[in-house]
């Protein structure tokens, strides 16, 4: 994987040249004479994927967000909002459900909800974004992840969260700082990755000399005994200086980010499941394994 994707080698551009034509078939007199079976063995089947009609359904609800006087309200398809699960499924499961408050929400993270929920994606931090912007994006990032894990949203959704705010911290060239970390724990649980992201970046940086004798590491671990607990779980599995910012395949062929790794010649990041969360299996033999993820190919 893993360079954000504007920085990774364009592949020629195809048109529809070599698209082939598609010619209609005739129906002969045997293949009209059997038609009626087929059509009642073609009903029987399962489909592979709804209509969008049929996803989105027909019920609206509505999200109120944020506190007075700048709430925002928006709208949503029940159906889709369901499907993110967690506390949404829960509430939209509620036979009245028609209207949902998120008072201490940010409506522009509650926007990333949304454009996730029918698009299954979300916007990256732009490079051609002033300072100020990619700020605001990718704190809007980081704010989404800590809500999708307050709520215990799926596991692919935090997860494609996190590789957008990996992504977000190596275009603006910065680590979680101060104020964001202090923020971080505020607002998430023991276990969230956006913990583990930000005490393994700390450790990343004690190679810099300006960012260990200026004081800022002490004064983050004297102030929160969790993060100082954190910080020394990751010293102790630190073995490779790897930057957290970057997920650097190895080359694997499973990989589904990139069918090559020489953009990422004189560079070194961890695992691409470093900072994901996955459901695990249970193998032939007992053990365990991580379950399926969007990054790698399946089969």
């Amino acid at each position: 994987m893993v360079l954000p994707i504007h920085q990774r080698p364009r592949a020629a551009e195809s048109g529809w040249e070599s698209a082939t034509s598609i010619t209609p078939v005739t129906p002969t007199q045997s293949s009209q004479a059997t038609s009626s079976s087929q059509m009642v063995l073609a009903y029987e089947q399962p489909l592979a994927k709804l209509s969008i009609t049929r996803r989105l359904g027909y019920e609206i609800l509505t999200l109120v967000v944020g506190q007075d006087p700048n709430t925002e309200t928006l709208a949503v398809h029940t159906n889709v909002l369901r499907e993110l699960g967690g506390y949404f499924s829960q509430m939209c499961n509620e036979p009245d459900a028609s209207r949902i408050i998120l008072t201490n929400e940010h409506p522009e993270v509650v926007k990333l909800l949304i454009e996730f929920a029918y698009s299954n994606e979300l916007p990256e931090v732009s490079l051609y974004a002033t300072n100020g912007e990619k700020a605001s994006q990718l704190l809007y990032l980081v704010q989404f992840y800590a809500m999708v894990d307050k709520f215990g949203l799926e596991a692919e959704v935090r997860n494609k969260t996190m590789d957008k705010i990996q992504e977000g911290f190596y275009i603006v060239g910065k680590f979680p700082e101060g104020p964001l970390i202090h923020a971080v724990y505020e607002h998430s649980h023991s276990h969230s990755m956006l913990r583990k992201l930000c005490a393994t970046s700390m450790v990343y940086q004690l190679h810099d000399e300006q960012y260990y004798d200026d004081g800022v590491i002490s004064s983050l671990l004297n102030s929160n005994e969790e993060l100082m607990a954190d910080f020394l779980y990751a010293v102790r599995a630190y073995r490779v200086r790897r930057d957290p910012r970057i997920r650097h395949c190895r080359g694997d062929p499973a990989c589904a980010e990139c069918d090559e790794i020489d953009h990422l010649a004189g560079k070194d990041g961890v695992h691409p499941c470093c900072f994901h969360i996955h459901d695990q299996i249970k193998t032939e033999d007992g053990g365990l394994v991580d379950g399926p993820c969007h990054l790698w190919k399946s089969g």
